[in-house]
């Protein structure tokens, strides 16, 4: 069983990284990053599908996808794919 100051604990660990996020520009309300086609895509990686199959989806290519993607990392400041869609379901680009 968790004890009492268990749910205390996460909670200020959530506060401090909303705090972290806004202090580095993720997270601002009202504002959008992304482009359609960025949050597209990272909709799609979130959905589970690889790379090849959002470039067949969105009828683009897997060059554009990888960009797309790239592009969102960039502008989350995020280092991987599972971090920029965190960021960005954070920040409110994307609602899954």
């Amino acid at each position: 069983l968790l004890d009492k100051d268990h749910g205390r604990e996460a909670h200020l660990a959530g506060v401090l990284a909303y705090e972290r996020m806004i202090a580095i520009g993720i997270g601002t309300m009202g504002q959008r990053l992304l482009s359609e086609r960025e949050r597209e895509c990272l909709l799609w990686l979130c959905a589970g599908l690889r790379v090849s199959m959002i470039a067949e989806k969105l009828s683009i290519s897997e060059s554009a996808v990888n960009l797309y993607i790239s592009n969102a990392k960039h502008k989350l400041g995020a280092k991987t794919r599972e971090q920029a869609i965190a960021r960005a379901i954070f920040s409110g680009e994307i609602n899954i």
